[in-house]
């Protein structure tokens, strides 16, 4: 495995990791209450800077959640 593709699969893990976050606060947090996080500093910028536009699946355009419109056509 090159560098590339392990960064790559890093970057994948992090996106994951990202839109599973709001699912798993209940059990990661007791009362499933995020603690402020205004101050902490992403260690993983650099990387999702480099790999997200090969990842638009993760990093692109949230998916719409139930309840928010989706435009159709235009």
């Amino acid at each position: 495995m090159d560098a590339d593709a392990l960064g790559l699969a890093l970057a994948r893990i992090v996106g994951i990791a990202d839109r599973l976050l709001a699912e798993s606060t209940d059990w990661l947090w007791l009362g499933g209450t995020v603690p402020d996080q205004s101050a902490r500093r992403s260690r993983n910028a650099a990387l999702i800077e480099r790999f997200a536009p090969r990842l638009p699946e993760l990093f692109g355009d949230p998916e719409p959640t139930l309840g928010e419109a989706v435009e159709v056509g235009a």
